[in-house]
């Protein structure tokens, strides 16, 4: 081999074989072993990982680190072609009115934190149900007759809360009586009253997330066919089979988190996918992003088998009257809430909202 070949082949065997040696030589030594330890970083928690990171991103558009954002921060994060949006959203979640969003807001927004961290946003309805409560409140002492601060279902009878309450279906006492002490307390009429508003079941089960999120629970109901208020493997099949039936048992498998091989709402309402987010629909539907839902946004963007239900949302809940709906108005719409097959239930003929 001529001395140029072999210089240049021994060069490249040098470059392959010293690595491999080089690695064994330096784990043999202890002074560089040492120095390789003390520059390991102490691993994270996995589950404050998404925490972290959402703080970070906050942080990041926080440019003077006052811990808060400002519109200008906020819109200027994110690339030219999203200013508009960015903008929408700021007028949107920044829900206490100031100059700022706060990081409670911040991870409000839909799509910005993972859905586990996004923060509660106060439903539409819950200043109703205040008001009602308050009425409750105000006629206490006169309903309980014998002071022990509980309605004895004499007393519960006396009241007549439904004069009280327009609205109210009769009152009956297993329904007041959530507890099942045979009295009913303050708490037992605020469950009833979020009840009857549609935010969580006569059984306490929550229909709505602090999230804004929805259970998709006319769904469940539509698939329960023996009504027992459970999945079996078969009811579930008869839909979700449809995209792959091994698929479709592994998931029904992960979400009977009890193993009784059947899904309860409260498991329903915790299966990946099968939450409603009203919130982030406005957004899309939001074409103009000018904070509101027309007439025509509503209408081109609801599925063809809700749009039937937007015949009623135009007056019936722009409660303002401006032609247009906002975030919340939506929120309290028809097709915003899947909690009941309403095209079946509803019966307002004329379609005038009432």
């Amino acid at each position: 081999m001529n001395t140029p070949y072999r210089i240049a082949f021994y060069s490249c065997l040098l470059i392959f074989i010293f690595p491999l040696f080089g690695h064994s030589f330096l784990a043999a030594d202890p002074e560089k072993q040492s120095t390789d330890t003390k520059k390991e970083k102490p691993k994270s928690d996995p589950a404050t990982i998404p925490l972290e990171k959402a703080k970070a991103a906050f942080q990041s558009r926080d440019v003077n680190q006052d811990g808060r954002v400002t519109e200008q921060e906020f819109i200027s994060s994110f690339p030219q072609e999203r200013h508009a949006a960015a903008g929408r959203d700021f007028l949107l979640f920044n829900r206490d009115g100031d100059d700022a969003l706060s990081f409670t807001e911040y991870c409000s927004i839909p799509g910005l934190v993972p859905q586990s961290l996004r923060s509660p946003i106060s439903h539409p309805l819950t200043p109703l149900i205040k008001q009602r409560l308050s009425v409750i409140e105000n006629h206490w002492k006169s309903w309980d007759a014998d002071g022990n601060d509980r309605l004895s279902p004499e007393e519960l009878k006396n009241a007549k809360i439904n004069e009280q309450i327009p609205g109210l279906p009769p009152v009956v006492l297993k329904d007041w009586d959530r507890d099942a002490d045979g009295l009913v307390s303050r708490e037992d009429c605020r469950q009833v009253l979020e009840a009857c508003y549609g935010l969580r079941r006569l059984d306490g089960q929550p229909l709505y997330l602090p999230s804004g999120q929805i259970v998709y629970w006319w769904h469940f109901k539509n698939l329960d066919r023996d009504h027992n208020d459970q999945l079996n493997l078969e009811e579930y099949l008869s839909y979700y089979g449809r995209y792959g039936e091994s698929q479709a048992k592994q998931k029904f498998e992960a979400g009977d988190s009890d193993q009784n091989q059947t899904i309860s709402l409260r498991e329903w309402a915790k299966m990946p996918g099968l939450l409603l987010d009203p919130i982030a629909v406005f957004q899309k539907m939001d074409l103009n992003l000018d904070g509101y839902l027309d007439r025509d946004e509503l209408f081109d963007q609801t599925a063809k088998w809700l749009k039937p239900l937007t015949d009623y949302t135009f007056p019936g809940f722009d409660l303002d009257q401006d032609g247009k709906l906002s975030l919340d108005e939506y929120r309290m719409t028809l097709p915003a809430n899947k909690l009941e097959n309403w095209d079946v239930t509803s019966v307002d003929a004329d379609h005038d909202g009432r």
